[in-house]
């Protein structure tokens, strides 16, 4: 109020002095700059480049510097800047709503335009102080339950936007400040109250968090770069599970129908998904092709052999591309070492069946063959050729020519009598096994002379 008893005096002064236009009217109005009466209590009048001051019976008070375009209005309380009626306490280009206490728009579409900028000195600050560009405080007082409370509320997103226009709901870019605290968004949780610093979602609805979180994400996080973390955790908790199963068996042939790969990854612009509309867009794209992301080797699987095998462990992202979830292979991975495990259980059993047997044989024939030694002695079995073999083997042998009789037997590993082969000839000479003749597996073949036995090998056939 005194302020504008000052200013009123002033201006009382200067109109009397160069102008002498004055009025008071009986009904106790006053009017300066023109001699009609006056239509409000203080009526200041002036031409289109001096200043309008209006004090009208309405309570209103209008201060109109210069031209009319350019207006600085007080209005019940309510002050406009550009504005012809301000809604709002304070108005800058428009006159607002009465849902908010400051109201700034600007008609400008010129290139860097903005509606609001701040800017906060820093040079001789010390050590000590902290220094804010914007502070924005909800006061929380007895908010209601229910209630939403926004520090900082900032939406660039319109229905009818074209696809060509960039949208930035919030940019914070920082650098060149102590190393290690630079951080272009903070966000940190307080207090004893679940939720998270840091919530980003695909969709504008909320989600109750359950914890104390850092961040907290709700959809698909797309990341171009390496993810370091000291740990993942993701729910396997029985409580969290329905429809269990077993998995399918034979997981250990599936597996090798995999097969692991080296490779590079491609660039997002090598797949044609990228438009390039400034010169910056091909910067950033040159500096990305030479970084280690796309240059360094890689180990993994090609997702459509996984099609057939484990389609669980696949999806299909946003661009139609299939992503393998390589931690769901882990269990696979376990049951078939297991799987593994029992065949090799199984084999050595068999072995040592067939150990035995083979230890019986011998004990047997032990007189015998010191009896005949000299026969025994020159009599050779030898390792078969090609072994494991497919398709067919040669078995070659020794016979001493006062033999009289030798014949060549195969087994199973049950000591099950497979094959019998009769030699007629003597001296070093060799017998040809065929695939066709025997099922894929593991035999074992003995040489026995004159009703002795010489010499016990082991050959595989596969598959």
């Amino acid at each position: 109020m005194k302020t504008l008893i000052v200013v009123i005096s002033s201006l009382l002064i200067l109109y009397n002095l160069s102008y002498s236009q004055l009025k008071v009217a009986s009904t106790g109005k006053v009017k300066i700059g023109a001699t009609t009466d006056p239509s409000a209590i203080l009526d200041i009048k002036g031409n289109s480049y001096t200043s309008h001051f209006y004090y009208g019976a309405a309570q209103n008070t209008y201060l109109r510097p210069g031209l009319s375009s350019g207006k600085v209005i007080f209005d019940v309380g309510n002050v406009g800047v550009g504005a012809t009626d301000p809604l709002a306490t304070f108005c800058v280009g428009t006159n607002g709503g009465t849902y908010s206490k400051s109201f700034f728009y600007n008609s400008s579409i010129t290139d860097l335009s903005r509606t609001l900028q701040v800017n906060q000195k820093t040079d001789g600050v010390l050590g000590n102080q902290q220094l804010f560009g914007i502070v924005s405080y909800v006061d929380y007082g007895s908010a209601g339950i229910g209630a939403k409370l926004y520090g900082i509320y900032s939406s660039a997103y319109r229905g009818s936007t074209p696809n060509s226009t960039r949208t930035f709901g919030v940019v914070g870019t920082t650098g060149n400040g102590a190393s290690g605290y630079n951080y272009g968004v903070f966000g940190a949780l307080q207090g004893t109250q679940n939720g998270s610093g840091v919530y980003g979602s695909d969709s504008y609805y909320e989600q109750m968090i359950n914890g104390k979180y850092a961040g907290y994400f709700k959809g698909d996080v797309h990341i171009t770069g390496n993810l370091t973390v000291t740990g993942t955790y993701p729910g396997s908790d029985i409580r969290l599970k329905k429809d269990i199963r077993n998995i399918d068996d034979d997981v250990l042939s599936k597996l090798s129908q995999l097969h692991a790969v080296r490779f590079k990854l491609k660039h997002e612009s090598e797949l044609g998904g990228v438009q390039l509309s400034d010169t910056v867009d091909m910067k950033r794209i040159a500096e990305e092709l030479n970084s280690e992301i796309y240059t360094k080797d890689r180990i993994g699987l090609i997702a459509q052999e996984l099609l057939n095998t484990f389609p669980e462990v696949l999806i299909t992202d946003n661009s139609g591309y299939l992503r393998v979830n390589y931690d769901e292979l882990i269990p696979v991975i376990i049951e078939a070492i297991k799987e593994q495990q029992n065949i090799i259980d199984t084999l050595n059993e068999q072995i040592n069946h067939l150990t035995s047997i083979s230890d019986n044989l011998k004990s047997d024939v032990i007189s015998d063959i010191v009896d005949n030694s000299s026969v025994l002695t020159f009599a050779e079995l030898y390792q078969n050729n090609p072994n494991p073999f497919n398709t067919d083997t040669q078995i070659k042998f020794r016979i001493p020519e006062e033999v009289q009789k030798s014949i060549i037997n195969i087994y199973d590993l049950q000591g099950k009598q497979i094959r019998s082969y009769s030699i007629v000839n003597r001296g070093f000479s060799y017998i040809t096994i065929y695939g066709y003749e025997l099922d894929p597996g593991i035999y074992l073949y003995t040489l026995i002379v004159d009703g002795r036995e010489v010499s016990t090998k082991r050959m595989i056939l596969t598959e």
